[in-house]
């Protein structure tokens, strides 16, 4: 539903998509990304990143 938010949905292994395709898929992702392709966040303008986040951030 966030579709501006989210780069990769692995969601799709919940409707039956196998979880070859669903690497493969990611793979070249982190290629592309790793190229130099930006990801949702740098195309919305943000630059932090929170990954073990607690509590609130600003």
């Amino acid at each position: 539903m966030k579709k501006n938010w989210i780069d990769f949905n692995a969601g799709d292994l919940i409707s039956g998509e196998s979880i070859k395709s669903k690497a493969e898929e990611l793979f070249k992702f982190v290629l592309e990304t790793a190229s130099g392709r930006q990801t949702k966040n740098e195309l919305n303008g943000y630059s932090e990143i929170a990954i073990f986040k607690n509590g609130v951030t600003m």
